[in-house]
Order: structure tokens, then C-alpha cells, then sequence
């Protein structure tokens, strides 16, 4: 089965994702910051849909650990075919951009501009048997 890698997939618009492709006959790899027992009802809704589901709970934002996340998922699922980058945060506060501190800016933009970097899933991709 070609396999596809969601990251924000936990819930909302990325659970949609991943039980769009498992319906679609992909085994996923789920990444989101939430911890497995926090995931977990929805990964086994997405589990008896058919497929394998995997599930990593890792900060997308730290772009220096995106190779071995992977290589992680390359060693349970095998080459990754689809990349739907959707993980996402918004400001710690709601609030004026101006009055935002500078942890939570770093965060929003360390999250949403650091989504996993498809230049490792296509290297991984391109080494693998075909």
C-alpha cells in the first residue's frame, strides 16, 4: 500500500486528511504534539477504517529532527508517497500582534513555517526500491 505522512493529524482538518486517505486505500503516519492517550480515540476510529495507522507524537517545529521522524516512519511504513503538511499553531494569547511576546511569536511561526520538510520524504523517497 503507498503510504502517507499528515502532520497535524491528530484532529481537525488533518484527521479529515488521514481518514480521506486511509478511505483511499493509503497506510498513514499521524504526527501531532498531542500524546498518544490524548489521540487516541480518534487513531482508533482512523485504525477501523482499514490500513495501518502509526501514530508519532513529536514537535514538528524542530526542523532538526525531521530526518530521524523519517527514518521512523520509513522503518514502519516503507516509502512515503504522500506529504500532507497541515500542522499548525496560532499565538499562545488571542490578541493584538502587537501586544503577542516574543515565546509565543517564535512558536507560531517556528510551528507553521517548520512543517516537516519534504526535501527528507523525497530523499527517503528516491533511495527507495521501487
Amino acid at each position: 500500500m503507498p503510504a502517507a505522512l499528515v502532520t497535524g493529524g491528530a484532529r481537525g482538518i488533518g484527521y479529515a486528511a488521514a481518514s480521506a486517505l486511509i478511505s483511499a486505500g493509503f497506510d498513514v503516519a499521524i504526527v501531532s504534539q498531542e500524546s498518544e492517550e490524548e489521540a487516541e480515540p480518534g487513531w482508533s476510529d482512523l485504525r477501523a477504517l482499514g490500513g495501518s495507522v502509526f501514530y508519532f507524537c513529536r514537535d514538528i517545529s524542530r526542523v532538526d529532527a525531521h530526518a530521524a521522524l523519517i527514518e521512523d516512519i520509513y522503518g514502519q511504513l516503507g516509502p512515503i508517497h504522500c506529504l500532507v503538511n497541515n500542522a499548525g499553531v496560532t499565538s499562545m494569547i488571542r490578541g493584538d500582534l502587537l501586544d503577542v511576546t516574543l515565546e509565543s511569536f517564535d512558536r507560531c511561526v517556528g510551528t507553521n513555517d517548520g512543517v516537516c520538510d519534504g526535501r527528507g520524504v523525497e530523499r527517503r523517497r528516491r533511495c527507495a526500491p521501487r
